[in-house]
Formats: C-alpha cells, structure tokens, sequence
C-alpha cells in the first residue's frame, strides 16, 4: 500500500533532500497504518509529494527507518512525561534548571537532564 504526504513547501535545498522532520512525519503516519490497522511495514511504502516542483524533486520515496522511529516515539514519550510533571508540580523548577548550554546543544533533545 503506498502512503502520500504532500508538502506544499520545498525540499532541504542545501542537502537537496527532503527535510527530516517531513520524513518523521510520513513515518509516524505509517506506523499508525501499522499499530492500528494491522497492515505489515513490508506492505506499506511512503512517498513525499512536493507540490512545488515539476521535475525530479517532486517524489521522494521514504523507507521505512526503524531507529529513526524509535527515536521519534522516545522523543514523544519524553514530551508526555513532561507535560505529565508540568501538570503535576509546575514549570518553575523547570525553568529554573535551564542554562544557555541546554538550550544551544546539538543533541535534539531540550529536556533538563
């Protein structure tokens, strides 16, 4: 089963790619189509449709990347836990935790540790 994604936007033109965070996107959708309809991951195959171009940046095909979705889950788990605390005691201990260093860091990850 294929599985579209149009972006009306354009691709990273630096990297001459599509952006991660669309590819992330498509695959979460996927895994929904997995988790909750039961369809095999060999079966399912998404594409990236870019409205803005005509030629060979249009369609990007998406595999299916299971670190990189793990990762994109964890990353979830970490923001509902999160919130889950912020609704429990606050975000003034939080916030007081932060440092520039934890705000700039190349890690992706923006929970104080």
């Amino acid at each position: 089963m294929w599985w579209w994604n149009k972006k009306s936007g354009k691709i990273d033109e630096y990297n001459r790619t599509p952006y991660r965070e669309h590819e992330l996107q498509l695959m979460l959708y996927m895994a929904m189509r997995h988790y909750v309809f039961g369809q095999s991951y060999s079966r399912l195959q998404g594409y990236l449709l870019y409205s803005r171009y005509a030629d060979e940046r249009s369609t990007w095909p998406i595999p299916n990347a299971p670190d990189r979705l793990r990762e994109a889950f964890r990353l979830r788990n970490e923001i509902v836990a999160r919130e889950e605390q912020f609704a429990r005691t606050g975000m003034r201990d939080f916030i007081a935790q932060l440092t520039p260093d934890q705000l700039h860091r190349p890690t992706g990850r923006f929970l104080v540790e």
